[in-house]
């Protein structure tokens, strides 16, 4: 058990350091944008009204804990058996890497973060590809539903 804890505590302070040098990283290419096109930028933040900051804010958190939830569903339907909190901070320490070309990153994340939680390769791998699938299944079905009151 002890070992465990150790190892668990380095594997997450390299993934501290991995996620702020990411998101350093980004923000320093948002600042370097900025330069290039700083009245666009600057014309969007000024049409930006406070309410409709705070109405995204609020849904988009509502979407996140929607997203843990199916997703910590679906890895302990498989049976991984992790505390709901640790499913959130793997799930958004790895929503970022989602962002990065390729799912790849995103997945491999995940992987590395619930070996040492007792989950498989195999089985975080799998509820990875249910979870793209289902993704992909909704949004064809909710594009056809929507269909007929798209104007082209």
């Amino acid at each position: 058990m002890r070992d465990r804890l150790l190892n668990r505590t380095g594997s997450s302070r390299k993934w501290q350091f991995v996620s702020g040098a990411i998101t350093l990283a980004l923000m320093a290419y948002f600042i370097w944008m900025l330069q290039y096109d700083q009245f666009a930028a600057l014309q969007a933040l000024a049409r930006l009204e406070p309410a409709t900051f705070v109405i995204t804010f609020a849904l988009y958190s509502v979407a996140i804990l929607a997203a843990v939830l199916t997703w910590g569903l679906l890895l302990n339907a498989l049976g991984a058996q992790v505390d709901w909190r640790r499913h959130f901070q793997i799930y958004c320490m790895t929503l970022l890497a989602r962002r990065l070309p390729g799912r790849l990153w995103h997945i491999a994340g995940r992987v590395v973060l619930y070996e040492p939680e007792g989950v498989s390769k195999v089985t975080t791998s799998l509820a990875s590809v249910v979870e793209l699938a289902v993704t992909l299944l909704s949004g064809v079905l909710l594009s056809l539903a929507l269909w007929p009151f798209m104007q082209v």
